[in-house]
Parts: structure tokens; C-alpha cells; sequence
């Protein structure tokens, strides 16, 4: 069973009790008694809606679910699943994470993510370069924004995502 903090946090980041519930395997009536109590010990602000709304597509609720994915510290499980799928380096993992979690990514961000020196910001175009290779296999890409850094259209990112669920 998925532990109480993951739920806590899932419900604070305003995911449906109901989603919640389908998605760890837990009891609704067990499930919102744990909410309940962590409302009342203080860990947990307001216990968030019974389900999705209705007509809310898929597509929108991975693309909440994705920004709401944990500190950088605890998605090694997440990159794994993203390198496996894409057939991915490190590197590129994480910045198409950033890509799926983010409308835009500047080239400053990618390369202190990549641990790249100031001044050197061909590594990072060398690691989008190669994310961009493995993407096209997929039918997706990384578009450049001039004088900024990167983005992925919202339609790419939600087949990105799609492709990432369903492994």
C-alpha cells in the first residue's frame, strides 16, 4: 500500500480523493478518514474534491499530475521509466522532465542542471541535440526559442506523457 505522506501530499496538491484512491488501490471510505485526520493534525490544508470534473480530459490531468511531481531529490524512479521509454542518456531525461513539466525551458536553467560552466553553453545544446534524435523516433521534437532556450508544444507533451503512462 502506498504510504500516507504520498497520499497527504497527492491530496495537497489538489488531486481528487477518488483519483487518489484508484490510483494507490485504497479504500474511499479509508482513504478520506486518513485525510480527515491529517486535516485535523494540520498536515493537510483542505481535503480537495471528490473526483475530476466532469469533461475533464485526460490529456489535462497528466499534465497536472506532471507538475505536481516530486523535488528533483525523488524522481530518480520517473527518469528511469523516461530513459527506458525514450531510450535516453541521463542528461536528456532530465531535460525533457523539465519540457514536460514546464511550457519553456531557458538554456541558463538546462546548463545548471547539467552542471555546465557559464560560459559553456554548447554542452547544453549538444544534450537537447541529442534528445532531440531519440524524440524523433516518436515523432516528437524540442523547439528552440531564440534567445531564450526551449519548449515542447502542449500536444507533443501530452503524447510524451501518454507514452510514459502507459510503460
Amino acid at each position: 500500500m502506498v504510504p500516507v505522506d504520498i497520499v497527504i501530499r497527492l491530496a495537497n496538491e489538489g488531486v481528487p480523493v477518488q483519483a487518489i484512491a484508484r490510483a494507490t488501490g485504497w479504500p474511499f471510505a479509508d482513504l478520506h478518514a486518513e485525510l480527515q485526520a491529517a486535516q485535523q493534525d494540520g498536515h493537510l490544508i483542505a481535503i480537495p474534491c471528490v473526483d475530476w470534473p466532469a469533461g475533464y480530459s485526460r490529456d489535462e490531468k497528466l499534465l497536472y499530475l506532471t507538475r505536481q511531481m516530486p523535488p528533483p531529490g525523488n524522481r530518480a524512479d520517473l527518469q528511469d521509466t523516461i530513459r527506458r521509454v525514450f531510450g535516453l542518456s541521463e542528461r536528456p531525461a532530465q531535460i525533457l522532465l523539465l519540457l514536460l513539466q514546464h511550457p519553456q525551458v531557458s538554456r541558463e536553467r538546462i546548463a545548471q542542471m547539467t552542471g555546465a560552466a557559464a560560459g559553456i553553453s554548447n554542452v547544453s545544446s549538444v544534450h537537447v541535440s541529442h534528445l532531440r534524435r531519440k524524440l524523433k523516433n516518436f515523432g516528437l521534437g524540442v523547439q528552440t526559442m531564440y534567445g531564450y532556450g526551449y519548449r515542447m508544444l502542449p500536444e507533443q507533451q501530452r503524447e510524451a506523457l501518454g507514452l510514459i503512462c502507459r510503460y
